[in-house]
């Protein structure tokens, strides 16, 4: 049979043959196969007597690694629900910075790095295809550079009183009211008591001026949280005392839970606010900002009795 593709033609197609393959290792390259690391769970370890409760509620990791050392600084990975699978495309020995994150006012899209924690730093050796099991163990940085004004678990105290002299509180030891150790705060509400009010009884100093006062809550760069354990039937509703101002401002409200949670809520915008509104040519009893901690609640037409519980309350501040 006669041949019927020229020669120069036949030059051409094998050329058009091998741009082809050339193109498609182009477009579809050789993948890379990632090192992984799993963190399947973590804990937080307090110092009871000076930091108060080690039970946390740590739902993300946020990590960093870097080839060079934690000291050059890490490229963020990314933020990952616990448990976690990282895969991670650098190998041999890398850094791991990891620290720990947790979801602000109990909200689902509002996490963050949580501020007052040491992060996790660890060296691994990292080889494609294997994983690399961790644990982390993370805990509250120095007191050179936080400091915690507000600490109560309600074992040998209660710092809060009732608003209301009809409505009385309660350091229960009841198992079935108590969240850890031997005892909880708690008050229930009923037809006859159908609202309450309570505050701590100290106050709490703000800043006033640019110059930091490790006593005083900040209103700059710095962070100040108020964390809790609570279990409430009805609504919840977190307050703060605001200088002489007889009606407390509203912070955030919470709805029911069944069972105890933990929160986590930023007091910056508060601590502003009390600062704003303080006027020391108007005051005739307070010679700076300051605030008091508040909870309120009403009976709901829903139900017959509503019961709000307490425990490890605390309000931590940055200091640097």
């Amino acid at each position: 049979m006669k041949n019927i593709i020229p020669k120069n033609n036949k030059l051409y197609i094998v050329l058009f043959c091998l741009l082809a393959m050339y193109s498609c290792d182009v477009i579809n390259p050789e993948e890379s196969i990632p090192a992984v690391i799993k963190i399947e769970e973590v804990r937080v370890e307090a110092i009871e007597d000076q930091e108060g409760s080690s039970l946390q509620e740590i739902t993300d990791v946020w990590v960093f690694a870097n080839p060079e050392g934690i000291e050059e600084g890490s490229e963020l990975l990314g933020v990952f629900p616990i448990p976690a699978t990282i895969p991670i495309l650098e190998e041999g020995m890398t850094a791991i910075n990891i620290q720990a994150g947790v979801k602000l006012n109990n909200q689902n899209a509002n996490r963050s790095a949580y501020p007052f924690f040491r992060s996790e730093q660890q060296v691994v050796d990292l080889i494609p295809g294997e994983t690399v099991k961790l644990k982390p163990v993370f805990s509250y940085k120095p007191p050179a550079q936080i400091r915690f004004d507000f600490i109560n678990d309600f074992e040998l105290s209660n710092d809060f009183f009732s608003i209301s002299d009809s409505l009385q509180l309660e350091l229960t030891s009841d198992k079935n009211l108590v969240f850890e150790g031997d005892r909880s705060l708690t008050l229930q509400l009923d037809t006859t008591n159908t609202s309450f009010a309570i505050a701590s009884i100290n106050n709490f100093l703000v800043q006033d001026d640019s110059e930091d006062i490790d006593e005083e809550l900040p209103i700059g760069d710095r962070e100040a949280y108020l964390e809790m354990h609570y279990k409430n039937d009805a609504t919840l509703i977190v307050s703060m005392f605001l200088n002489e101002n007889p009606i407390p401002l509203t912070l955030l409200r919470i709805g029911a839970k069944s069972e105890w949670s933990k929160i986590y809520i930023p007091l910056k915008d508060i601590l502003v606010t009390a600062n704003t509104n303080f006027d020391a040519n108007v005051s005739t009893t307070i010679r700076q900002p300051i605030v008091k901690l508040a909870f309120e609640g009403f009976l709901p037409d829903s139900l017959s009795t509503a019961r709000f519980s307490w425990d490890n309350i605390k309000i931590v501040h940055e200091l640097n």
